[in-house]
């Protein structure tokens, strides 16, 4: 059994027994700060335990962004080491050759696979339900200002059902350094008609997706579904992240409704929001 993530049930990518994958170097075109990555991936897996890691590794670049997004991967990665001081597992010493792409994520996927099979030693249904992990950290938006990366991890350690997460994370192309919460946090009650409208556009989504019609009950039994205080619903945990579209909003498994309902995401567009964005995402984004 794997993680899913979201309510229509996608799967967490294929495990392969210990594969290496090198894809095409890609480039943001139309701007003379192109930034080049290798798409790169490295599994492990047996009949106790399975790891499964890819990403979109820098090349070359505008040198300050490529120093700070290979910084970036290296800590994504050590993340998904298992640490348990019932085995004395404890974290990875950091990589140090943050240019070795290939090195990077062979190190930080040998070592969660180790520590996922010291977490499964003694319990007797892992032979049936082998632990798993997946992360996949990629490029999904690269502008002339900025470029988003996402991060999608997902855990099975036993039980009825896995857990997964997804955040986005914008980095400023000419600082190399990632953007703070891009939203005005004291701004939420005016927020409120923005955030219920992209929550019910979620579940629209998910149900059209299933091929299920839904009526104006089921919009409400959803909403009055949400796990929040006081009909508010608050900021996502996760920081919004950038698009060309328009402000990308993640709310984690949990966060505002029951597992059932996945992740709620969905994407405002800049028209709709713009008056609270941060400075720096007003001009990250071009807005005046």
């Amino acid at each position: 059994m794997v993680a899913t993530i979201g309510c229509a049930g996608g799967r967490t990518p294929a495990m392969r027994d210990m594969a290496d994958s090198v894809g095409q170097k890609s480039a943001v075109q139309g701007t003379n700060d192109s930034l080049l990555v290798d798409s790169l991936g490295k599994s492990f897996s047996d009949d106790a335990a399975s790891v499964d890691f890819s990403c979109d590794f820098p090349v070359s670049g505008p040198r300050v962004l490529v120093d700070s997004l290979r910084t970036f991967l290296s800590k994504e990665m050590a993340g998904c080491v298992v640490v348990s001081p019932d085995d004395q597992t404890v974290a990875p010493k950091t990589y140090n050759h943050l240019a070795d792409g290939k090195g990077m994520i062979a190190y930080y996927a040998d070592a969660t696979f180790k520590s996922l099979k010291s977490l499964g030693k003694g319990d007797e249904e892992v032979k049936r339900h082998p632990y798993s992990i997946s992360l996949s950290v990629n490029k999904v938006y690269d502008t002339a200002d900025y470029v988003t990366y996402t991060s999608v991890f997902s855990l099975y350690e036993g039980g009825a059902h896995g857990m997964a997460s997804l955040r986005g994370v914008t980095f400023d192309k000419k600082s190399g350094s990632q953007i703070g919460y891009p939203l005005d946090s004291t701004a939420l009650k005016a927020l409120q008609p923005i955030l219920r409208e992209g929550v019910k556009s979620y579940f629209i989504d998910v149900a059209k997706n299933d091929g299920e019609s839904v009526s104006d009950t089921d919009i409400k039994d959803f909403m009055d579904g949400l796990f929040i205080e006081n009909g508010i619903i608050p900021l996502p945990a996760a920081a919004p992240y950038l698009s060309p579209d328009g402000v990308v909003f993640v709310y984690g498994q949990y966060e505002i409704g029951a597992y059932a309902i996945g992740m709620p995401t969905f994407t405002v567009p800049y028209g709709k929001i713009e008056k609270y964005l941060t400075p720096e995402a007003r001009r990250l984004t071009g807005l005046k």
